[in-house]
């Protein structure tokens, strides 16, 4: 019997080291600390420190995470995350004995700018422009490199803006740029002038192009800007309708909302604006801002919600009513735009003339 018990001794001895030494084991690589590893998704650099007893390899599972080791350090490098959702890659650091596994998080790429609000224009006096942006990964603005003596820009993170500053023009000569910004998938282009309108270079014939929503097709030709029963009017490239034109400070040019202008059979037509989302209005404008680029004057109608006090505008419409009642949209002038050759004679006039 004591012999028994004496074997059943040494049996639990046994086991209690086997477990002291597996425990030492597991215990010989820690992870003491991490620094800077729940990435966004811009690209980056963190650390994983561990405490190890025996030399540490790393490996990631993923190939937009890598590693390096030095010493008990373990530094992992991401790329730049396109992806619009978190993703999780697994490091495992080795030493001869043990292992241990630390996700490595990167989150989806955020990028927020204001897509309806893409033409600026200032005087010669120079000016600034706030446009709307927030992002967590990587961009770039692009400038051209012409333009880049008289248009600069900074970041405001704290205010989510891109500021740009365009001096002021000495010799009073328009200049425009267009700027390229993007940020994950996202990318658009800006444009920003530099110009003096006077009344007496609206009128007249300008170069126009739209998609037409009536005819579901490209249009191209020749429109007028002129005077109708003492009202300010833009005649379509097709001779179709007109749209009543308003004009504002250094030349900017809006069609006014709800306003009448003809009847067919018995509806009644009006001037509407397409707002983003499908939606229309009788009440918000739709404005163009003066471009300048490659020796022309050009209005493209929409996207300027920074003159239209933060309203997402398209294009301008036709629209029929009966009563006060809306029947539908007659014509939609998607992407309207109307260019013409700078007349540099006429920009400095003092007093401009109005507009036949």
């Amino acid at each position: 019997m004591k012999k028994i018990f004496s074997i059943i001794t040494l049996c639990l001895c046994t086991l209690l080291v086997a477990c002291s030494d597996e425990e030492a084991v597991t215990s010989s690589l820690q992870v003491v600390a991490t620094d800077g590893i729940d990435f966004s998704a811009a690209s980056g650099e963190g650390t994983i420190t561990v405490s190890a007893t025996e030399p540490v390899t790393a490996e990631s599972n993923k190939e937009w995470c890598t590693t390096s080791v030095e010493g008990n350090v373990v530094h992992v490098a991401v790329t730049t995350s396109s992806e619009v959702t978190s993703r999780i890659a697994l490091v495992t650091i080795s030493t001869g004995t043990s292992s241990v596994d630390v996700p490595v998080v990167q989150a989806g790429a955020v990028t927020i700018l204001d897509e309806h609000n893409l033409y600026y224009c200032c005087g010669y006096e120079g000016g600034q422009f706030n446009f709307s942006f927030k992002t967590n990964t990587s961009y770039s603005v692009d400038v051209p490199e012409e333009a880049a003596g008289w248009l600069t820009y900074t970041y405001d993170t704290d205010n989510n803006v891109l500021r740009f500053d365009v001096a002021a023009s000495a010799d009073k000569t328009p200049r425009g740029a267009e700027v390229k910004v993007s940020s994950g998938a996202k990318e658009l282009v800006l444009s920003l002038s530099q110009i003096e309108v006077s009344l007496s270079m609206i009128g007249g014939n300008w170069d126009m192009s739209y998609y037409s929503g009536a005819y579901g097709q490209e249009v191209s030709g020749t429109g007028q800007v002129g005077m109708l029963s003492d009202n300010l009017v833009m005649i379509d490239a097709l001779g179709a309708y007109y749209l009543p034109l308003e004009i504002g400070d250094n030349g900017i040019l809006s069609v006014p909302a709800n306003v009448e202008i003809g009847i067919y059979g018995s509806y009644t037509l009006k001037s509407a604006t397409s707002l983003s989302g499908g939606y229309y209005s009788l009440s918000v404008p739709c404005v163009a801002v003066p471009k300048v680029k490659d020796g022309k004057l050009i209005y493209h109608f929409g996207y300027c919600s920074a003159y239209t006090d933060g309203v997402a505008v398209e294009y301008p419409m036709v629209y029929a009513f009966v009563g006060s009642s809306a029947a539908g949209w007659m014509e939609c002038y998607v992407d309207l735009e109307i260019s013409k050759p700078l007349n540099l004679s006429l920009i400095h006039i003092s007093e401009p003339t109005r507009p036949y």
